[in-house]
């Protein structure tokens, strides 16, 4: 008896994996019981069981039916999911995206003996998330080879990128429509002329944890130092410093609203045309530029990376708009 729920434990264990491998939780699926509740509310009908979704008015109908339960397919997740494939992908078609190498071990020692590297760079996993072992504007080859040897000992592979400048956004896309566009915050601290800088980081986590957001973990010491302060060091009163350049949302950088009018008809495309490339049918783009309301031709702007599992959390928390529900209902709209 005891061998055979043993095995049964055994199984149900193999499949709980497959399923997470091959069935990637998605913040956004057909089950999602808030989205359920917003279509069902604006007149949708869902199955549940069949992957599908319906809204008529007067004698039309919207009808569309999903591969799974989740919005995006399999292969379009492992293909956003492999940065370096993604970023061949947009290269190809004209998508301005940061040149980028593949090391590892055995290929490592060209990159740190005889290629040419040019400072900053950037550093990170070929399939990671939420900004997790990204580092960026390394400067020397100390730094250089001090992480990528930290990577290697977690990753196979490693991604090394040309850095790229300017304000970190995030453009949200669903059924080939922009929902919603945020730029990332770099986290920063004020000076008060009383506290450290270690104690003004620590009151700072501690705001955004009160405020239920995210604290910034990966902090930047030699950037901090290089804006002339150390963790004891008391700065003046009002003077803004900066605390990590990981410019993610789980790393303390809080969502401001961007309006989307204001965006010009260039860049909304190309962020479409990134997403179809992909084939996704729930995206989150990571832009940089000094201006997104600057066409990306003008200012240099590039697609980082492109998303398929979208966190909506950083959407509904943004500045401008607290209703939870502000970001499903403008997915209802791009439905009719």
């Amino acid at each position: 008896m005891l061998y055979i729920i043993l095995i049964t434990i055994i199984i149900l264990l193999i499949l709980f994996i497959i399923n997470k491998l091959l069935f990637p939780k998605e913040h956004m699926s057909i089950r999602n019981q808030k989205l359920n509740k917003v279509l069902k509310d604006n007149g949708y009908e869902l199955d549940i069981v069949n992957f599908t979704i319906k809204k008529c008015i007067n004698d039309k109908c919207f009808f569309k039916k999903y591969d799974t339960i989740n919005f995006n397919s399999i292969n379009s997740h492992f293909t956003s999911k492999n940065k370096p494939l993604s970023n061949t992908i947009f290269k190809k078609n004209n998508i301005p995206v940061p040149t980028h190498y593949i090391i590892n071990n055995e290929n490592k020692y060209y990159y740190i003996n005889d290629f040419k590297l040019h400072f900053p760079c950037v550093l990170k996993p070929v399939d990671g998330m939420q900004g997790k072992d990204v580092y960026t504007f390394i400067k020397t080859k100390e730094q250089f080879i001090n992480i990528l040897n930290n990577l290697l000992n977690k990753y196979t592979q490693i991604m090394l990128e040309n850095q790229v400048y300017g304000n970190n956004y995030r453009i949200f896309l669903f059924n080939n429509n922009i929902m919603d566009v945020i730029e990332r915050q770099q986290p920063f601290i004020l000076g008060n002329n009383k506290d450290t800088i270690d104690i003004l980081i620590n009151n700072h986590n501690k705001n955004q944890i009160e405020k239920k957001l995210f604290p910034t973990i990966n902090l930047d010491w030699l950037y901090i130092k290089e804006q002339g302060y150390d963790k004891n060091d008391t700065p003046e009163f009002n003077k803004k410093i900066f605390i990590t350049n990981t410019i993610n949302f789980h790393n303390g950088a809080n969502p401001i609203r961007i309006d989307i009018e204001k965006i010009p008809e260039i860049n909304k495309n190309m962020f479409i045309k990134a997403h179809k490339l992909i084939n996704l049918e729930c995206s989150g783009i990571d832009y940089m530029s000094d201006d997104i309301t600057i066409p990306y031709n003008i200012n240099n702007g590039h697609i980082i990376e492109i998303n398929d599992m979208v966190d909506t959390k950083i959407h509904v928390d943004s500045d401008n708009n607290k209703e939870p529900y502000f970001l499903f209902n403008n997915i209802l709209k791009s439905f009719n």
